[in-house]
């Protein structure tokens, strides 16, 4: 869920500061965030994961309406697939400090053999489907999300 704001990380605290006013969308405004000309570089960052995340999202179904297993679950990292009857989407994250490598088995997600996965979001290396495993390295602070097509 995306609350307004969120596409540019705005601030905000406990109620009734939790959301201030988006900048722009009135003449008499400093400045426009609903233009890139607008955007502060660090908004602009948060706005361009946003919006590659919801690229994503639109054009890989599983992410929209496929089944849900969970995969890993630990201190500082978490990993979940969404399946459809044609894809896989398996999305993974690393909120520790370090780089973390996971393991996960192939099995029930229908991962071929020596099939090669592809982090969409260009943050964690390539992984590849061996012995009924798949081991995925991922960055500190960081998260993947890796598309298989049937």
């Amino acid at each position: 869920m995306i609350y307004y704001g969120d596409e540019i990380a705005m601030p905000g605290g406990n109620d009734p500061d939790n959301r201030r006013d988006f900048p722009g969308g009135w003449r008499e405004d400093p400045r426009n965030a609903f233009e890139r000309h607008g955007r502060r570089p660090a908004e602009q960052a948060v706005f361009d994961h946003v919006r590659r995340l919801t690229h994503l999202r639109a054009r890989l179904a599983p992410l929209r309406c496929g089944s849900m297993q969970q995969l890993a679950a630990g201190a500082r990292i978490y990993a979940y697939a969404r399946v459809t009857g044609t894809s896989t989407v398996l999305v993974a994250f690393n909120t520790g400090n370090e780089k973390s490598s996971l393991s996960i088995q192939t099995a029930s997600l229908r991962i071929p053999e020596n099939q090669l996965l592809h982090d969409e979001l260009g943050v964690a290396p390539d992984a590849q489907a061996n012995g009924g495993r798949l081991t995925v390295e991922l960055p500190a602070h960081s998260a993947a999300v890796y598309a298989i097509t049937q």
